[in-house]
C-alpha cells in the first residue's frame, strides 16, 4: 500500500479513504437504492456513487468522496483545510473541487481530468454510477491505494456491453 504522499493525497484523506473502505466491507454503509420516483429506499446510512451526499430518513447516502467528506468533517485539520461544517454540507464541493487532485478518478468513474467520458475501442465508456456495488468501490479503492489508479474501466467491465470492451473482432469469429 502506498503512502499518502506517494498517492498525492493528505494523510487525513488516506485515513478517510481507508475508513470508507472498511465501512463498505463491513456493511456499515450498505448500498442505497432509489425507488421509481427517485426517493431513497430505507433508512440510515447508504452508499451510492451517483450522489455525493443526500439525506435519507435518519441517515445519509453518499459516494466514496461524500463519505470521505463526512469523515473529514470531524477532523480539525480537515475543517481548516477544506472548510467543512459539522453536517458535511460541503461534500459536493469537496468531491468536485477541494479534494486532492489525485482523487479525481476515484470519485468520478470513467472520467478524465477534464471530466469527459473515457473512450473505449467503440466509443465512450459509461455506466450508471447508481448501479456500482460496494464491492466495486472496494476494488477501486484497493487499486488506488496500491497503485495510485482506481482503474475503474477494469473494475466495471461486468457492466459494459460487449462492443464497449472488445476491440474490432474479425467477423469470421
Amino acid at each position: 500500500m502506498k503512502t499518502a504522499h506517494e498517492l498525492g493525497i493528505t494523510p487525513a484523506e488516506k485515513e478517510a479513504l481507508l475508513w470508507v473502505r472498511s465501512a463498505l466491507a463491513s456493511g456499515a454503509i450498505p448500498i442505497a437504492e432509489e425507488d421509481e420516483d427517485g426517493d431513497w429506499i430505507g433508512e440510515g446510512p447508504g452508499f451510492n456513487m451517483s450522489v455525493s451526499s443526500s439525506r435519507r430518513g435518519c441517515g445519509t447516502v453518499g459516494c466514496i468522496g461524500g463519505w470521505m467528506a463526512a469523515f473529514l468533517s470531524n477532523r480539525a485539520e480537515a475543517i481548516e483545510r477544506y472548510g467543512f461544517d459539522s453536517d458535511s454540507s460541503n461534500a459536493l464541493d469537496y468531491v468536485r473541487h477541494r479534494r486532492s487532485p489525485a482523487l479525481h478518478h476515484l470519485f468520478h468513474p470513467l472520467r478524465d481530468n477534464a471530466d469527459i467520458q473515457m473512450e473505449g475501442p467503440n466509443g465512450p465508456l459509461d455506466v450508471d454510477w447508481g448501479v456500482i456495488a460496494a464491492s466495486d468501490a472496494i476494488k477501486a479503492i484497493d487499486n488506488f491505494t496500491s497503485t495510485g489508479d482506481a482503474d475503474w474501466p477494469h473494475v466495471l467491465i461486468p457492466y459494459f456491453t460487449l462492443p464497449d470492451v472488445l476491440a474490432d473482432v474479425p467477423a469470421e469469429l
